[in-house]
């Protein structure tokens, strides 16, 4: 908990230095838009965004691991393991398991 505290302290501090050291405005054009801005920001904004995509990307590899997880599960449930699980019987239980590929 402290340590968090301390680190979160540590990260607004050198956040605040950097915004001091680079606060010249420079013009930036993306798409037809034309502004002025602090270099910081700029900066920043491009960070926020970047991380926007990461986030959004992580989502959909996140949730397509769960789709094929819910139909490993399905299939299990029915009769027909999926390679994966047989074989992880297989090291748990030190048994054969048989499996049919689909």
């Amino acid at each position: 908990m402290h340590i968090a505290l301390i680190a979160g302290i540590a990260v607004l501090i050198v956040v605040l230095i950097f915004i001091i050291q680079n606060a010249h405005t420079v013009s930036i054009s993306f798409l037809g838009a034309h502004l002025q801005l602090s270099l910081a920001v700029a900066l920043l904004l491009a960070a926020i965004a970047g991380a926007l995509v990461m986030a959004v990307v992580g989502t959909a590899r996140i949730t397509q691991l769960r789709q094929i997880m819910r139909r490993d599960r399905r299939k299990s449930r029915v009769g027909l393991p999926a390679s994966r699980h047989a074989a992880l019987g297989w090291l748990m239980n030190r048994q054969p398991v048989h499996c049919r590929l689909v």
